[in-house]
């Protein structure tokens, strides 16, 4: 027994507060950064490939859905470090629902785009997707954060 304390003070454990170290938001940007670069280069792809069968709407939508899901499982393997089945379904779920946001604004960007051009070009289209796709991922960062941060192991030394 410590002097000074009370008999038994010393089990009391409510007073310790248990903190998970965090991990560093400097490595984190970086492997977000390449996550991204990678999945964005795919939608990129995808909807130049797409345009021409589905128009840009559809192929926005579509080649974002995919991109969406290959994003959520690079960021929660690679930027946070989340592996195995705990939490996948949900993660995925969060990541589908953070996709209808960025779907949301990218497709009001097409619609926007289209009402000051009648005929934009394909690569017009995909300069105003990039721009507004570039909102989407700064807010993507932030709620991937707060999601997988709950679960993130402590950063390896």
């Amino acid at each position: 027994m410590s002097i000074g304390r009370v008999p038994g003070e010393e089990l009391d454990d409510t007073r310790v507060k248990i903190t998970q170290p965090k991990r560093p938001i400097v490595g984190q940007l970086a492997r977000f950064t390449v996550v991204g670069l990678s999945c964005t280069t795919a939608y990129a792809l995808m909807y130049i490939a797409l345009h021409p069968m589905f128009g840009a709407q559809a192929a926005n939508f579509v080649a974002m859905l995919a991109a969406a899901v290959l994003n959520t499982a690079g960021n929660r393997a690679f930027t946070f470090g989340l592996r195995g089945p705990e939490g996948l379904t949900a993660h995925h779920i969060q990541g589908v629902l953070i996709f209808g946001f960025g779907w949301g604004i990218t497709a009001f960007g097409l619609f926007a785009l289209h009402q000051i051009h009648r005929s934009p070009s394909r690569t017009t289209e995909l300069v105003v997707l990039m721009a507004v796709n570039l909102v989407a991922t700064a807010i993507r960062f932030i709620l991937f954060r707060q999601i997988f941060r709950s679960r993130a192991p402590a950063p390896r030394g």
